[in-house]
């Protein structure tokens, strides 16, 4: 039963994988996204993301087809807002580390790396 309700849950599946727990507790005042509310925050993370994941089977296969497609526009903001953060500091640090007329040569993997901007690190929402 568990399979059969959860492989159109992907991309949901995918978000309570990425997302803080605060941040699926967030989720979860969303009418959409109710079900999240089962979330116990006070249980290590791993543990925590994996109860509610469980917990996905019993919910309406109508509910979790509605917070999967929402699921999908989040991923996709995020990871759009993380490409725009990272542009954004590609170019700042290439301005920075100006010299003369050279460029000092600066990759995005490089800009993940060197910990300007923590959220980047790990793929967190």
């Amino acid at each position: 039963m568990a399979k059969k309700s959860l492989k159109n849950s992907k991309h949901l599946v995918e978000l309570i994988g990425s997302a803080t727990l605060r941040a699926v507790a967030l989720l979860s005042r969303v009418d959409k996204f109710a079900f999240l509310g089962v979330l116990d925050a006070s249980k290590p993370e791993d543990v925590a993301r994996s109860t509610l994941i469980d917990a996905l089977s019993s919910v309406k296969p109508e509910a979790i087809a509605i917070a999967d497609e929402e699921a999908v526009r989040l991923l996709q903001l995020a990871r759009f807002r993380t490409e725009e953060m990272l542009e954004h500091a590609y170019t700042r640090l290439q301005v920075r580390f100006r010299s003369g007329s050279q460029i000092v040569p600066i990759s995005q993997k490089g800009i993940k790396a060197c910990g300007l901007f923590p959220c980047c690190q790990h793929p967190r929402i």
